[in-house]
């Protein structure tokens, strides 16, 4: 139960683009795939998500997801319409319907990306879900977000409690709103002292009264909430996409949780998550205030580890491969989640001396991907302002396909590199998997 959500508005970035990033943390081998769905229009009368149907509607946006392999809904994802949203799992006092029942909250982000035009509308699209229909294995908190404005959104089964975000904000798997909102459940409140949660209004606290903090996750999240809002604050009004990736890579150098031995241990909660449940998939969104759905957007996508992988920028209104997308809980090797898998747990053998390697290169191949991004943005916008949309979509189009081509590639020589590497190199204790590693383990564990 580990995830972590961030945003900064306009005036906190140094571009005054907004930014959003989120690390999906899931159980080992569940793979994470990046789904493509266009604007489509529907003449059915229904939708299944994961488990129960729900009312559809006539039309849907574009969306780009990303999924854990077995599930309808999405961990995170963006709309055409720049609405970007994360979720992170919550313990509250209210019952929650059995698994194979009820709705996900990772259903209720697919569904309001689908549908929501902004962070608001999209909000009340998950309020009147959770009104309707009883939440599944968790509650959630949500991070929406638009490129005007955001929205911490916190349920505890039917009841919420929203906040508008005047600056930055940070999620974990804990509440949040405390005594401060601004909309909520008619009966938040009176709910609230009718179970004799609390006396009055007076001395009701949302995360207080509706939190479980019997639960591990709860209590342990506090240390990731108050690492990610620190390091936001340390940026403030100079906060870029380098800080934000920088962010969702952090292990808590130079803090009480900083890893005693390699930064891959599991000993306390970072926001780059290893152990039995790890950072599975990343996503940074930059969000401009643009009438075109090509300059309205860059979605930085990262599969497995962000400290041993590399983000690599997605367009709304362009086509992804469909290596993407591809992937279960078997190792597959044309899944590209797999490949950077593969090559997170090849460093895992000797993490200490090999992941300084991997993080060079795809440091490096980052920096190109901003200026690349820098360039083909201005020429796009050249482009549309001569009326020649389908020339810009080419472009995009091209430089995705070139871009991930590139990645792949150097992805499967590092995997070659580091497995070389870590048959020579002395062995090293890896406390991950509580033992050394011997040289004939060619992924530091079972791929399938």
């Amino acid at each position: 139960m580990n995830c972590d959500v961030v945003v900064a508005l306009s005036n906190s970035t140094r571009n005054g683009a907004v930014i959003f990033a989120k690390n999906s943390d899931r159980e080992i081998n569940e793979c994470q795939q990046i789904r493509h769905f266009l604007h489509r229009k529907h003449g059915e009368t229904l939708v299944k998500c994961t488990y129960i149907e729900v009312p559809q509607v006539p039309e849907t946006y574009e969306v780009i997801l990303f999924s854990p392999y077995w599930l309808w809904g999405c961990e995170m994802g963006l709309n055409e319409c720049g609405v970007a949203i994360g979720n992170v799992a919550v313990s509250s006092k209210e019952p929650i319907a059995s698994k194979g029942e009820g709705i996900l909250g990772m259903d209720l982000i697919r569904l309001a990306l689908e549908r929501g035009s902004s962070a608001y509308d999209a909000m009340h699209v998950i309020t009147d879900m959770i009104r309707r229909y009883p939440q599944s294995l968790y509650h959630n908190s949500f991070i929406i977000t638009d490129p005007k404005e955001a929205w911490v959104l916190e349920t505890a089964g039917e009841y919420w409690v929203a906040k508008r975000v005047k600056d930055i904000y940070a999620i974990s798997n804990t509440y949040t709103i405390e005594v401060e909102w601004d909309e909520s459940h008619p009966d938040l409140v009176k709910h609230a002292v009718e179970k004799g949660w609390c006396d009055s209004e007076l001395s009701f606290n949302f995360a207080k009264v509706y939190g479980n903090f019997d639960v591990e996750y709860m209590r342990t999240a506090q240390l990731r909430w108050k690492r990610s809002l620190y390091l936001l604050r340390q940026a403030k009004g100079d906060i870029d996409i380098r800080y934000m990736m920088r962010i969702m890579r952090d292990h808590g150098k130079g803090t009480l949780i900083e890893p005693r031995w390699a930064e891959n241990e599991a000993l306390l909660n970072t926001i780059c998550v290893h152990g039995t449940g790890e950072t599975a998939a990343s996503m940074i969104v930059e969000l401009y205030n643009h009438s075109s759905v090509f300059l309205r957007s860059i979605c930085w996508a990262l599969l497995s580890s962000p400290c041993t992988s590399v983000y690599f920028p997605l367009f709304m209104g362009v086509d992804i491969p469909y290596e993407l997308s591809r992937g279960t809980n078997r190792y597959d090797e044309e899944s590209i989640w797999w490949l950077f898998e593969k090559l997170q747990r090849l460093v895992d053998k000797n993490y200490k001396a090999l992941a300084p390697l991997v993080r060079g290169v795809w440091d490096y191949i980052e920096e190109i991907e901003m200026e690349e991004i820098k360039w083909l943005r201005l020429k796009v916008k050249e482009l549309l302002d001569d009326g020649a949309e389908s020339e810009a979509l080419r472009k995009l189009e091209e430089y995705i396909k070139l871009n991930i081509d590139r990645v792949v590639k150097l992805a499967n020589e590092l995997c070659t590199i580091v497995s070389k590497l870590s048959n020579i190199l002395p062995s090293y204790y890896n406390l991950r998997w509580g033992r050394i590693l011997t040289k004939s383990e060619e992924a530091g564990l079972k791929l399938s």
